[in-house]
């Protein structure tokens, strides 16, 4: 498994390799079998995955997003999947929610499309509510900062 980071310093955690910087994201496009975007949508990820990048990936591909949909160009995107430029996509979010009828993606037989719905597992919302109780508990009835918070001027 290999995982993009924007930075260097991010120790290997035995699950994922980390690529840093535009060559590791080079690397990681032009290796990976499965490309899957899962990043937070920030003006500085706006068309992250655009043109340039897919054209990058190997023709047997696959295309994956579950971030949000505004990180990935998906004009460049359908261009590239009419074209079998990639092999396919999964795609569960999209630039304008919820997908417009007149989307070309509708039609294409290499696409799965889901209705921004994957974290919609068994287990999701049972482990939601075991981590909000947790923290609840842990964290805010002790005083104590939270460990994960959101950093207002990355956005995310």
């Amino acid at each position: 498994v290999l995982a993009y980071r924007r930075t260097e310093g991010h120790a290997d955690d035995g699950v994922a390799k980390y690529c840093a910087g535009e060559e590791g994201l080079d690397y990681l496009l032009r290796t990976s079998d499965f490309v899957v975007a899962a990043m937070p949508g920030t003006p500085a990820t706006r068309h992250f995955i655009n043109a340039e990048r897919i054209g990058k990936m190997k023709p047997s591909a696959v295309f994956v997003n579950v971030g949000r949909g505004t990180c990935v160009d998906e004009a460049a995107l359908c261009d590239a999947l009419k074209r079998k430029a990639i092999k396919g996509a999964c795609l569960d979010v999209f630039e304008k929610e919820p997908l417009v009828a007149e989307s070309p993606l509708w039609g294409l037989d290499n696409v799965l499309l889901s209705p921004h719905n994957a974290d919609n597992t068994r287990s999701y919302y049972p482990s939601t509510m075991e981590r909000f109780v947790e923290l609840t508990v842990n964290f805010y009835l002790k005083g104590r900062p939270f460990p994960e918070t959101v950093d207002l001027d990355q956005g995310y």
